[in-house]
C-alpha cells in the first residue's frame, strides 16, 4: 500500500494471482459450502428469546475464520487470529490515558506476532505446496514474482485484515439498518422475495447517508454498530445495540 510503481505493481500481481483465474480457477467458490456450514453452526447457537451480540456472535467469528482457512492456518491456530485481530481493532479504539497505553502495547505486540506468523509455513512449506494462499505464496514459480520474507509477512498481513474487517461491517451493518427501520424489517418478513433488492441502497438514500457521514463500523476499526452516531434523520442508537433472536 505503500509502494510506487513498480514494486507496487509487482506486488499486487504476485498477491492476485491465488485468488482466481486464470491462475487459481475455482479458489473462492470452492468455499462455499464450508461457509454454509460455518454460518449454520454459529445461527443454531441462536435460541429463540436470547440476546445476542451480532457483532462478537456472528459478523466476527466468521469473516475470520473463512479467510484463515483461505490463507491456509491450521485449524489449531486460528484462536491465534481471533486474538491477534482482537488486540489490534482495541488498539485503534480511543479511551482513557491509562487503557490506552496498554491497549497500544498489546496491539503492537498483536501486530508483531501476526507478521512473524507466515514464516512458520514458509520454512516448513517451501517446495511441498498445500493448495492454499500462503502455499501458493511460498511456492510462486515465477522468479519475478517470489516474495521476500518481509512482502510474504506484509502481504499475508494486509490479506488478513482487510479479508476480513470489510465483511464484519458489511453483516454488523445488514441487521443494525432494518433494526433502524422497522416497517421496511416487517416488510422483508412478510415477503421474503423482496430479500435480493434489500440491500440495494436507492440514490437519494445514499446521498442522505453521505451528508450525515460515515455509517456505523467504519474500516477504521474504531467505531461499531450501536455506538451513539446520528443518522440521516438525525437520531441516534444506543450503544452496543443488542438483538433478541425470533
Amino acid at each position: 500500500m505503500a509502494l510506487d510503481d513498480p514494486e507496487h505493481h509487482r506486488l499486487r500481481n504476485a498477491a492476485m494471482r491465488p485468488f482466481g483465474p486464470p491462475h487459481s480457477p475455482g479458489r473462492v467458490a470452492a468455499l462455499r459450502g464450508e461457509i454454509v456450514q460455518l454460518t449454520k453452526g454459529l445461527a443454531e447457537g441462536f435460541q429463540e428469546g436470547r440476546q445476542i451480540d451480532v457483532v462478537d456472535d456472528f459478523a466476527y467469528p466468521l469473516p475470520i475464520t473463512v479467510i484463515c482457512r483461505l490463507l491456509g492456518v491450521p485449524p489449531e491456530d486460528e484462536h491465534l487470529f481471533h486474538a491477534w485481530t482482537a488486540a489490534i481493532i482495541a488498539g485503534a479504539d480511543i479511551g482513557p490515558v491509562s487503557h490506552t497505553t496498554e491497549r497500544d502495547r498489546e496491539s503492537r505486540q498483536a501486530r508483531q506476532e501476526l507478521g512473524q506468523y507466515p514464516g512458520r509455513p514458509r520454512r516448513a512449506g517451501t517446495g511441498r505446496p498445500t493448495g492454499d494462499m500462503l502455499s501458493d505464496f511460498i511456492n510462486e514459480p515465477d522468479p519475478a514474482l517470489q516474495l521476500t520474507e518481509v512482502e510474504l509477512a506484509s502481504t499475508a498481513v494486509l490479506l488478513f485484515l482487510a479479508g476480513h474487517e470489510t465483511t464484519v461491517n458489511l453483516i454488523a451493518n445488514g441487521v443494525l439498518t432494518p433494526l433502524r427501520h422497522p416497517d421496511e424489517l416487517s416488510r422483508l418478513r412478510a415477503d421474503p422475495d423482496l430479500l435480493p433488492r434489500a440491500g440495494r441502497v436507492p440514490p437519494a438514500c445514499a446521498a442522505a447517508r453521505d451528508r450525515a457521514g460515515q455509517p456505523a463500523g467504519g474500516a477504521d476499526g474504531r467505531t461499531r454498530p450501536g455506538t451513539r452516531r446520528p443518522d440521516a434523520r438525525g437520531i441516534s442508537t444506543p450503544p452496543r445495540r443488542i438483538c433478541e433472536v425470533r
